[in-house]
């Protein structure tokens, strides 16, 4: 039988705004091929981004992938720092690594919290609840609970202080132990063991990245790559940053996974408040009214909550980019479903996907 899948849209999940499709070919209820769909939310962010100025392109590079959309801001704003040769501030080198952690502790909680609700288990309104004070913290600095917009060129909005500081390492914490318990209950639940399993070569072969390389043995993880005055090679020195890899490959595993990285993250945060407690200075450089960059192309990638996120920049001179093009995560991981899915019963679709962490906008660009 062949039948087209789609995510619902009454979902609690965060992937169901615009959903995903995906044509199945299914034999006594089981699943023998699958082939992802993306298109029903196709956003235009890349020709979009040819009419906006490199500021205003921040705002937008901040929208395709709504629940780590600081990732986002912050790979756009690392390729435009390489091309314009722009140095950025050791306290705001650091502080990018803190919101980088808080934010994946966010997201992976948004989704352990999600999934718990879509298979009815009673942590789910403790995963809840750590989430939102997570984004109350959050929007305490950044004004906002989910696009944090306060990255810019060169460095970061504002300094936070040392009270928001302190504020996000206990957050942090609480929010990993919490993570740890809806985590573990997803992972022992027998409805997400042996569900969609996705071997490691081929998370290799399909270029996937994030928690769902990583939950299927494949190491990709750009922040242990890090190298010389990076704040992230320090953190790995000091045994504080260890990436997280586990190899059966299934939801189970997964959900594993965001449980791992969540107690990483707040290690990482708790190291930066030490380390930030040490430093002074700007957060931020001067800035023409005008920004231009250099003729020319460049290419940053970042390790976002969901996988890698590339940018490639081509630049004429002008106020505005002549090519700006992602590499979304949500995008590879998708196609792996091809794999993923064969064997998989119609039945435990639902969580199978929930353990994919994607999310519409990061895959249909």
């Amino acid at each position: 039988m062949r039948a087209t899948w789609s995510w619902p849209l009454t979902s609690p999940h965060p992937a169901a705004t615009g959903g995903l499709e995906i044509g199945l070919d299914i034999t006594d209820d089981v699943v023998t091929a699958a082939a992802p769909q993306p298109g029903r939310v196709h956003r235009g962010a890349e020709k979009l981004f040819e009419s906006r100025d490199y500021r205003a392109a921040l705002s937008l590079a901040n929208r395709h992938d709504w629940t780590a959309s600081y990732a986002s801001e912050l790979g756009l704003a690392q390729v435009v720092e390489h091309m314009l040769g722009l140095p950025v501030p050791e306290r705001a080198q650091w502080l990018r690594v803190l919101l980088a952690e808080y934010t994946r502790i966010h997201h992976h909680l948004l989704w352990l919290a999600a999934s718990a609700t879509e298979l009815q288990l009673d942590v789910a309104a403790l995963g809840h609840a750590a989430t939102n004070e997570l984004a109350d913290v959050l929007a305490r600095w950044t004004g906002t609970r989910m696009h944090t917009m306060v990255v810019r060129y060169g460095g970061l909005h504002h300094d936070p202080g040392a009270v928001w500081v302190t504020q996000a390492v206990d957050m942090a914490e609480r929010a990993a132990d919490v993570a740890s318990i809806v985590a573990q209950e997803l992972a022992t639940d027998p409805r997400t063991q042996g569900v969609a399993v996705l071997r490691t070569s081929d998370a290799r072969a399909w270029a996937t990245s994030g928690p769902v390389a990583r939950a299927s043995g494949a190491p990709m993880d750009l922040r242990a790559s890090a190298a010389g005055p990076d704040p992230y090679a320090q953190l790995a020195a000091a045994g504080v940053f260890r990436p997280v890899l586990l190899s059966t490959g299934d939801a189970a595993t997964r959900f594993a996974v965001l449980g791992a990285e969540t107690a990483v993250s707040a290690a990482c945060v708790a190291a930066v408040g030490r380390r930030l407690a040490q430093l002074d200075g700007p957060v931020s450089v001067a800035l023409p009214k005008v920004l231009r960059v250099p003729e020319g192309v460049g290419f940053a990638e970042v390790e976002s909550a969901t996988g890698r996120s590339g940018w490639y920049l081509e630049s004429r001179g002008d106020p505005t980019p002549y090519r700006l093009a992602m590499r979304t995560a949500s995008f590879a991981n998708a196609m792996s479903l091809q794999s993923a899915l064969v064997g998989t019963r119609v039945s435990d679709l639902r969580i199978a996907l929930a353990s994919y962490f994607l999310v519409a906008g990061d895959t249909d660009k």
